[in-house]
């Protein structure tokens, strides 16, 4: 069954990554890493029933997520995949999928998946990978997964409605990272293509 990937953040299937930035309102909206607030272009992503299903963890405590070559250092939360789609529930950290793949601690044994939000307008963990369309993260780069590292191996954009279908994405090979991310487009339309990171786990 073909995989909707809403690391695209914030969305069913259509629309996804288009942001509004808006002055901070309240104490319970949702905010970029430079303290704007961010209005997610997908409401029902941030309704009762998908955050209570997603059962968001916002920090496990652990040493984080960091590609050290593009200054990319959050926390790493986690979070689950609901009805197929992967979101992440803020735009500060990045999230492990906890029902598929396999957890950090046993990265040897399978996949870890990891997603994070790219905005608008803003800055969230996927902007550190792009400026203007440019692909900043390269192959052979690294990326510490609470004190795991992995070495990139493969940088490609999928479009949205393809990625599913990338089977070699989804077989939970031992030791294999795929962190995905949205492509923001310089006209600032809705982005179509998934910035998708694969590594192999070296330590």
């Amino acid at each position: 069954m073909p995989l909707l990937l809403a690391v695209l953040l914030i969305c069913g299937g259509i629309g996804v990554g288009v942001y509004t930035l808006w002055p901070k309102a309240n104490a319970n909206a949702l905010l970029d890493l430079e303290g704007n607030v961010v209005v997610p272009d997908d409401a029902d992503a941030t309704s009762p029933a998908f955050l209570e299903a997603a059962d968001m963890v916002q920090d496990d405590g652990g040493e984080g997520f960091s590609i050290p070559s593009v200054g990319l250092h959050v926390p790493l939360g986690s979070v689950n995949e609901v009805d197929g789609v992967m979101n992440p529930p803020n735009f500060t950290s990045a999230f492990w999928i906890r029902n598929r793949g396999v957890s950090v601690e046993n990265a040897d044994q399978g996949t870890v998946y990891i997603v994070a939000h790219s905005v608008q307008w803003g800055k969230a963990p996927g902007n550190y990978l792009q400026d203007k369309e440019k692909i900043l993260v390269n192959e052979g780069d690294y990326v510490q997964v609470n004190g795991r590292t992995y070495e990139i191996t493969t940088v490609e954009l999928i479009l949205k409605t393809e990625i599913g279908s990338h089977e070699e994405l989804w077989a939970n090979t031992p030791g294999m990272l795929v962190f995905v991310t949205c492509l923001q487009r310089n006209d600032h339309a809705a982005s179509t293509n998934n910035l998708v990171v694969v590594g192999q786990l070296v330590s």
